[in-house]
């Protein structure tokens, strides 16, 4: 009967292994492929655009501060102008990005037009193929994709079948009922008329992808340089898509017919070239990975369809070969091993064999039933040199991981192997394939390792990330308690700042939100309460304080008192020291009347803040204003004892023209009386007030 599978030992990380030498060169490992660098590029830059962005939108609202404080009221007004650097930024990255990209597509483009011209042939040929295994790589990631969503690279383990061409690899994947392949970028049924496999077809199953590769990859005997090309450009495409563990196992497939028909030369070429095939995988890929190896068409073993005709289906789903302990010492050679169980495998067919020759009532068949196990054991030798060959250990060098060895029989077609007659054709039949990589072969994809290149550096990138994280969140987090203290103690002077105008403004009579006309024009009067609500924060040089890194961080709560102190400020200069003001020049124009040139001046001024001059041609002079303004508080502000307060009206002027204000309604009758004085005394013309007066002055 079929041989049962022995019980698995728990599997642990794989070891280091040194194998034999074989007087070749250790391959170099591969240079990154130009796609994953362009990815790399790619993500790297995008970490500094992303930077960069950041420190836009944190530093936009302390720039314009400084350099456009006209600017500052919007910024703050609207968080979307703050995230305009953040999408420059990005825009830049994409667009140099894409540029990089072009000038790369343009360098390969005249390659190709260099290789079309027959520079080298075999180069042209490699990058054909190489561009077919990728457009068939790209149509099983969209698949993928489709079926498993954001995580579909390594939801699925994916497994490489390599063996020379006509091993049976295609025949025992199309006969496992488990896989479909991938034809034309569409998932298929199975496929009918067999051929060998051009390339690489990738074949699908729930479990897993498998991924069938050329004979002639494995091989390398017809076109060597092409080949070989287009086998490292498979590895590298396997690395650049699952950088991490790009693929989860080998089956490697050996036909009995050709194990029987080598001489040991050609047998251990063949073992020779399978090693390098595998080492190639171990280096390119940069893990090691476990490799099944099964021995195919084992139906044209002499006796095999006799020994095995009564099995019914689920019989001949079982699995008959020998899977070595998952706990095995890695540093050892698996020879010794293999040949104590490959001895247990055939001596469960002797202690079979004495049933099946009972069974069968037909003389010629219990001769050819009787030969099995006899064919089984003289596989032995052959198999043990290539277990040794490809899987043994020597000083120097990593070897293969041996995992089991199966045989299987996918279809019963020609003859078998000893001298016998073939049996009369009958049904073909799948032997001990069926449970082989659902039972066997998937639930080991964990065996496989993850590069530990990329390991160390992933882990010593996330431990890097993590510190980063966590001093930045410390950064952040005792940034944020300044500020939160910061913009609380700017709040507290607000409130004491409030309560200081409110008490400056009561002896006025005049409540902050119903400021009045004044009917004195003593400045001293007014300034205690204007000097107050200046004090105010963000009343009138709110930059000054978005500056101030203490109070920023997202917490900044300047905006929420910003506009009412800014309000309450601009209504008491206008309400209140402008009319005082303008009370004051009509003071002056009462007492001035014996003096016309100072009447005239005093007049002109007055209807400087009343309404412009005669056609208008004449604009606001702040200065000649201020100007007479500073004669008058040394009049009425004598010495040095009143220095500050004079100094302190000056400011607030310099504020009133810059919040700037509505004219002031005259006093017309003065304004009459005036004019009639001044006509008495000069036959000069007098400045008249027009239409345009009543416009607001800035």
């Amino acid at each position: 009967m079929a041989d049962p599978h022995p019980k698995k030992a728990g599997a642990t990380p794989a070891k280091k292994v040194v194998a034999k030498k074989t007087g070749r060169r250790r391959k170099p490992a591969a240079t990154p492929s130009p796609h994953r660098s362009a990815r790399a590029r790619w993500a790297t830059s995008l970490a500094g655009a992303l930077a960069l962005g950041l420190a836009g939108w944190l530093l936009l609202p302390r720039l314009a501060a400084s350099a456009a404080p006209h600017l500052l009221p919007t910024i703050q007004a609207d968080w979307s102008v703050r995230l305009l650097p953040l999408l420059l930024a990005l825009a830049v990255w994409i667009a140099v990005n894409r540029r990089i990209d072009g000038r790369e597509r343009a360098a390969n483009a005249r390659l190709l037009e260099a290789l079309a011209a027959g520079r080298d042939p075999e180069l042209k040929a490699s990058l054909e193929e190489i561009g077919t295994v990728r457009k068939r790589l790209d149509a099983v990631l969209a698949q993928l994709r489709k079926r498993r969503g954001g995580r579909y690279l390594y939801q699925l383990p994916w497994y490489l079948v390599i063996g020379a061409p006509g091993s049976g690899k295609t025949t025992a994947l199309a006969n496992t009922g488990l896989a479909t392949p991938l034809l034309n970028g569409t998932v298929t049924g199975p496929l009918a008329g067999l051929a060998g496999t051009r390339n690489c077809d990738w074949w699908f199953t729930d479990r897993a992808v498998l991924i069938d590769t050329a004979g002639r990859y494995t091989t390398q005997d017809s076109r060597r340089a092409v080949d070989g090309r287009v086998w490292s450009g498979l590895l590298d495409l396997l690395k650049e898509h699952r950088p991490r563990q790009p693929a989860n196992g080998v089956l490697l497939t050996v036909s009995i017919p050709e194990l029987t028909g080598w001489t040991d030369a050609e047998r251990r070429n063949h073992a020779i070239l399978i090693r390098q095939r595998l080492n190639e995988l171990r280096v390119q890929l940069g893990v090691r990975l476990p490799v099944y190896l099964l021995l195919t068409k084992a139906d044209l073993l002499d006796g095999f369809a006799t020994f095995f005709d009564p099995l019914d289906r689920e019989a001949r789903s079982q699995i008959w070969g020998l899977t070595l302990p998952a706990a095995e010492p890695e540093s050892a050679s698996p020879l010794p091993l293999f040949r104590d169980l490959y001895a247990g495998l055939v001596r469960r067919l002797d202690e079979r064999l004495l049933d099946r020759l009972h069974q069968e009532p037909d003389i010629r068949r219990r001769s050819d039933a009787f030969t099995l196990p006899m064919r089984v054991a003289e596989l032995e030798p052959a198999l043990a040199d290539i277990v040794d060959t490809v899987f043994g250990s020597e000083q120097g060098e990593e070897t293969p991981r041996l995992r089991g060895l199966y045989l299987t029989s996918a279809t019963q077609t020609g003859g078998p192997l000893g001298l016998l007659e073939p049996e009369a054709d009958g049904p073909a039949s799948t032997y001990f394939l069926d449970r082989l990589l659902p039972d066997i072969v998937f639930p080991e994809a964990n065996l496989a390792q993850v590069d530990r290149v990329l390991e160390r550096t992933r882990r010593r990138r996330n431990a890097l990330s993590a510190a980063a994280a966590l001093l930045l969140g410390a950064a952040l987090g005792g940034w944020w308690l300044v500020s939160a203290r910061g913009n609380a103690a700017l709040l507290e002077r607000a409130d004491a700042g409030a309560a200081v105008v409110e008490a400056a403004l009561r002896p006025l009579d005049t409540p902050p939100r119903a400021l009045t006309r004044v009917d004195d024009a003593d400045p001293a009067a007014i300034l205690p309460a204007l000097d107050a609500l200046r004090a105010l924060p963000h009343a009138f040089d709110e930059a000054q304080n978005w500056a101030d890194p203490a109070l920023a961080g997202g917490l900044y709560q300047g905006a929420r008192i910003a506009v009412p102190a800014r309000e309450a400020y601009s209504r008491a200069l206008r309400s209140q020291f402008l009319a005082r003001i303008a009370l004051r020049l009509e003071e002056r124009l009462r007492a001035d009347w014996a003096l016309p040139d100072q009447l005239r001046r005093t007049l002109r001024l007055y209807h400087m803040i009343t309404g412009h001059m005669v056609g208008g041609a004449e604009p606001m002079d702040a200065g000649a204003l201020a100007e007479w303004l500073a004669l008058d508080w040394q009049r009425t502000l004598p010495g040095p004892a009143n220095e500050a307060a004079r100094r302190a009206l000056g400011d607030h002027l310099a504020a009133l023209f810059a919040v700037g204000f509505a004219p002031v309604p005259p006093d017309e009758a003065l304004v009459a009386r005036v004019r009639e004085v001044l006509a008495e005394s000069t036959p000069q013309p007098l400045p008249q007030p027009t239409p345009a007066s009543r416009a607001a002055l800035p």
